[in-house]
């Protein structure tokens, strides 16, 4: 399906961009301005690590053994964090090709009319596959309430750290020595997180217009052709559509693509912010 081998581009790219970050990552101690330190009248170059974290021993005698234990603890994070995320957009796009699928099932429910019409019990069959496409929905249903029962506020936290995040990234360029290692870094850095934003709320906003679409696939096979039973399921089954699934952020806000713009307006703001507070 469309759907399913687009996130399957998607999360290829997302995946070989994440490791990049983190490749050029470790490799940024290697690059950058080491700090120094008088001892015994001497300067001594101090070596720095990719993660600030506390060691036992004395890194500067033992620089090796740390490097390759942080780099080693940042692959363990960053697996963790890229797979999170490739999990995630799997479980959207999950929702959004049942609901393709359930979309064309109802569309071809006035052909199905049409090739069996002569046989008896057609209404009987009529209600009874009907029947299941309403179950279908209320799979599809019950699937996104509990995305949202277990997610809803992970996601929230997610939206609220990615304007920081993004504005954070950008203001290292303003702040930071310009040169061709640090620009490619922040770049890419900052791509990946463009890339990982886009999938989840465009992926999100999807469910919610294909959701709405469900109400007009059906409108246009022809239902008042059923029998009285049927349509009256049809009419329900279309005024429930109309009311769209939607994946929560907390309880307050939904994804989709106006809080991907709300994002990237709150990032402008932060940026503006720090800027005429440091300047």
């Amino acid at each position: 399906m469309f759907y399913v081998r687009n996130n399957m581009i998607y999360n290829i790219l997302f995946l070989f961009n994440g490791w990049v970050v983190s490749f050029l990552y470790f490799l940024h101690p290697f690059f950058m301005e080491l700090p120094t330190e008088i001892v015994n009248n001497e300067t001594v170059i101090l070596k720095t690590l990719p993660l600030s974290t506390w060691w036992p021993i004395n890194i500067q005698k033992h620089y090796w053994i740390a490097y390759c234990w942080n780099v080693f603890d940042g692959t363990l994070g960053s697996s963790f964090v890229i797979n999170s995320d490739i999990l995630t957009f799997s479980l959207i796009v999950f929702a959004l090709s049942q609901l393709k699928i359930l979309s064309y099932r109802l569309r071809q429910f006035n052909y199905e009319r049409k090739n069996i019409d002569n046989f008896r019990n057609c209404d009987a069959y009529f209600k009874e596959t009907f029947l299941n496409l309403v179950k279908e929905h209320q799979k599809i249903i019950r699937y996104i309430d509990t995305f949202n029962q277990a997610m809803k506020y992970v996601m929230l936290f997610d939206f609220l750290q990615c304007s920081v995040q993004l504005a954070t990234i950008t203001l290292q360029l303003l702040v930071m020595e310009i040169n061709a290692q640090n620009v490619f870094f922040v770049g890419e850095f900052m791509f990946t997180m463009i890339i990982r934003i886009v999938i989840y709320y465009f992926n999100a906003n999807e469910v919610i217009f294909q959701s709405q679409a469900l109400a007009m696939d059906l409108w246009q096979t022809n239902w008042y052709e059923q029998n009285a039973e049927v349509k009256k399921m049809m009419i329900f089954f279309m005024a429930r559509a109309q009311r769209p699934l939607k994946f929560q952020i907390g309880p307050f806000g939904v994804m989709s693509l106006e809080t991907f713009i709300t994002i990237l307006k709150a990032t402008y703001s932060y940026m503006m912010l720090f800027i005429n507070t440091s300047g």
